[in-house]
């Protein structure tokens, strides 16, 4: 259910990026529970068709899919650098307050709408895209125990919370504003949510063939770890995607996303970096993008960059 105002902050994202309200959109998601889970999201609220996936080293699209299309997509759970492209993702992406960082005028991205970059890493985006797109679209999720379990649920969100709480309330209760997650924000901690987490909705993504990963960050009590359903080659995991879809189409109440069935592929090739390397070897981060075409990057720890270089989009 959408609610009829927008808070300021929505309206102001929706005013500098006013193509994120427009209907009937395609896009491309990340390869894992959140991509799916916010797919699912903009198919459900703004009739957004899912076209093909991005893992950060391949992008997969329908085989009818041109490059008009691919380009005109929008790019989700994804930080795509590349002037052409919109995309909506979380990662940090700036080592320095004055990194123009050029080709992300079209990323939409919490921590670069904060200004949460590289020196202040302690307080970056703890949540999913989904949780962004929740709070930007100022959507009232089902008000069931069951569906605020799968909120706590995707990129680590529950961990994230119990582990770094003051960060995680203030982007709560300041930013996103999901009352869902604001009421059991002090539940979160106790042994009795993770158990339920368990065994409502670990339970339900186990049934869908996707198996656990080995997640950065484990839960206070029971040191869940959590289901990324993280996975690099969509056709061959269709009937696991499409298990999943329908889990999380029970829970939520949307309707079952189409994914395609057959696809082609643009290779990349992934590099990790430190930042003491690029500060060696390039005159500034902006050369460094630059020079290298780099295509998508994301910095996931201090001093660290993983990013995609080789896609000619």
């Amino acid at each position: 259910m959408l609610q009829k105002t927008l808070v300021k902050w929505n309206k102001n994202i929706i005013r500098e990026f006013p193509w994120v309200n427009e209907e009937d959109q395609n896009m491309i998601v990340g390869t894992d529970f959140d991509g799916i889970f916010s797919a699912m999201f903009l198919s459900e609220v703004r009739n957004y068709e899912l076209i093909g996936f991005y893992d950060f080293k391949t992008i997969w699209v329908r085989n009818n899919a041109n490059l008009d299309e691919i380009k005109d997509a929008i790019w989700i759970d994804l930080d795509i650098y590349h002037k052409d492209i919109r995309s909506i993702g979380h990662h940090i992406l700036k080592f320095r307050k004055d990194d123009k960082i050029l080709c992300h005028k079209r990323s939409l991205n919490p921590n670069l709408i904060r200004g949460i970059y590289h020196n202040n890493f302690d307080r970056k985006y703890p949540y999913g895209t989904i949780h962004f797109l929740i709070s930007l679209f100022d959507y009232i999720p089902k008000d069931d125990e069951l569906n605020t379990l799968l909120l706590w649920h995707p990129n680590s969100s529950l961990m994230n919370a119990q582990k770094y709480r003051p960060n995680a309330h203030e982007w709560l209760n300041n930013f996103l504003k999901i009352d869902a997650m604001i009421k059991t924000f002090d539940d979160i901690v106790t042994k009795e949510f993770e158990e339920k987490l368990r065994d409502e909705i670990y339970a339900r993504i186990e049934k869908t063939g996707f198996t656990k990963g080995r997640g950065q960050i484990s839960s206070l009590n029971l040191g869940l770890r959590g289901y990324q359903c993280t996975f690099t080659n969509p056709k061959k995991s269709l009937t696991k995607l499409n298990n999943l879809i329908l889990e999380i189409s029970k829970i939520t109440g949307w309707k079952k996303m189409n994914i395609p069935s057959n696809y082609k592929k643009i290779e990349g090739e992934i590099k990790k970096l430190s930042y003491s390397d690029i500060k060696e070897n390039y005159t500034c981060f902006d050369d460094f993008l630059d020079e290298e075409k780099v295509f998508s990057y994301t910095i996931p720890y201090r001093n660290q960059i993983k990013c995609t270089v080789g896609i000619d989009l």
